[in-house]
Formats: structure tokens, sequence, C-alpha cells
């Protein structure tokens, strides 16, 4: 298996917070794999296609479920395009982590 560096032409992104990660940039080229949490991916400038154990399909955005084995394939003209935009979070993470450090007081 041969690994490339990120493309030189674009400036990809990554933001992370408690719970979640966002990702702005060209495809990563990624076999098929799964995540704990739901990711949801646009196709800034082009489409992709999706497959699944039920089969493929091509678009510009998706939302792909939790524990769902996928694998993005990235259509364009250059190994920069398309750009994506991949959303992973978990909705419970800030209940959670807003709660981190607080010890309930208990009466006698």
């Amino acid at each position: 298996m041969t690994v490339s560096a990120l493309s030189e032409t674009g400036c990809p992104m990554l933001w992370l917070w408690a719970g979640g990660a966002m990702y702005r940039g060209p495809s990563l080229n990624l076999g098929p794999h799964s995540g704990a949490v739901a990711c949801f991916a646009v196709a800034l400038d082009s489409t992709f296609t999706v497959r699944a154990p039920a089969g493929a399909t091509t678009a510009r955005s998706a939302l792909i479920p939790a524990r769902l084995t996928h694998q993005f394939t990235a259509h364009g003209d250059s190994p920069a395009s398309p750009e994506f935009l991949c959303l992973v979070a978990d909705v419970h993470a800030g209940r959670r982590c807003g709660n981190r450090g607080y010890v309930p007081s208990r009466s006698p």
C-alpha cells in the first residue's frame, strides 16, 4: 500500500472540539471503514461515490450512520478535487463534557 502526502494545491483544515471534528480538504482516499458516530460528508465542488454493503450511489452529500462500513471515492479532475467537508459529532458529548468535574452534593 502506498501512502501519498496531502495535496499541495489545497489547504486542508481540521477543527476539533469535545465530541466532534470537521475536516475540509481533498479526499484522504481511505479504504472501507466505519466510525463510532454518524458522518455527514459534502463534496464542495464535484461529486463522490459512497459504497456501503447495500450498494453504491453517487452524490454531492451523504449522511453515513454510525458503525456502517463505507468508502468514499472522489470524482474530479485533479487529486485536490473534489474538496470535501466531513463532519463527525457525538450528539451526547456536550452533555457528558459539560458535566466534567461536577460532583453532586449529598445531604446527610
